[in-house]
């Protein structure tokens, strides 16, 4: 009897070694394709990389352009809204010049002129 159990344990023993090897054989077959895919990633990790760091620059480079640009605005409204205020300066001189005398404001040293009299008929 110890020797048909000795039998089972062997054949046991056998079939997981006959598919440790079959698990072994099927594993060893992926490593090509893995290692293929591995290269295939990794290069496209590289390129991608590589854009990264060229899209990095050129943000850079905008945002810089960007503050450029809005500092260019600034002092173009800047310089506008000088400009119109000079307008708006020169604008009212000349309305005040042809304003009627009593349309004018009265300056405080103004001298207040005496009422004509009627004529006497």
């Amino acid at each position: 009897m110890a020797n048909s159990m000795e039998g089972v344990a062997w054949s046991d023993r056998r079939v997981k070694v006959q598919k440790w090897s079959e698990d072994g054989q099927y594993l060893l077959g992926l490593i090509p394709a893995l290692e293929e895919e591995n290269e295939r990633l990794r290069t496209s990790l590289e390129t991608s990389e590589k854009e990264f760091d060229r899209l990095r620059q050129e943000v850079a480079s905008l945002r810089g352009e960007s503050e450029s640009y809005r500092s260019e605005r600034e002092d173009v409204a800047d310089a506008l809204n000088k400009f119109m205020n000079e307008m708006l300066q020169l604008v009212n001189e000349v309305a005040q010049k042809f304003r009627t005398p009593a349309q004018r404001a009265k300056s405080p040293f103004e001298r207040d002129q005496p009422a004509p009299r009627p004529l006497a008929s």
